[in-house]
């Protein structure tokens, strides 16, 4: 995963198109579950969803997997720092496909990322061995 995009005004626009037809939904559920929203974390085409739930970090996030492919992934995370060390657990949902299939879904892959998310609490944390994918 690159570091941020750095080409041309207009390959990001191309880039970052398909994710503005998901932005209203987006917006909704992050309103109706008291989330926070973030756009194009590390100037990479993605959306977060972000909150905090008893020193928990949760974060449902899309993003651009792939330039070439023009494919994204739908995945979820849970953190805690402690001290020097990161705690995580993650789930990926859907994995380096077209925008369309997450976008189909879209409803019922937040509620489900929703509902898991919550359900993991530190206890279930383990120690991070990688570096996570982007997250803001």
């Amino acid at each position: 995963m690159p570091n941020g995009f750095y080409g041309p005004k207009e390959d990001w626009k191309k880039l970052e198109a398909p994710l503005l037809r998901i932005d209203d939904r987006l917006t909704a559920f992050a309103h109706a579950n008291c989330l926070r929203e973030i756009r194009n974390y590390h100037n990479w085409p993605e959306r977060s969803l972000v909150w905090d739930m008893a020193q928990v970090r949760k974060l449902i996030q899309v993003f651009l997997e792939s330039e070439t492919s023009e494919t994204f992934t739908f995945w979820i995370c849970a953190s805690a720092d402690r001290g020097a060390q990161r705690l995580w657990k993650h789930k990926t949902l859907k994995k380096a496909v077209p925008l369309e299939e997450i976008e189909n879904n879209l409803g019922a892959l937040l509620q489900e990322a929703k509902e898991i998310l919550d359900g993991w609490g530190e206890h279930e944390l383990e120690p991070e061995t990688v570096s996570p994918r982007p997250r803001s």
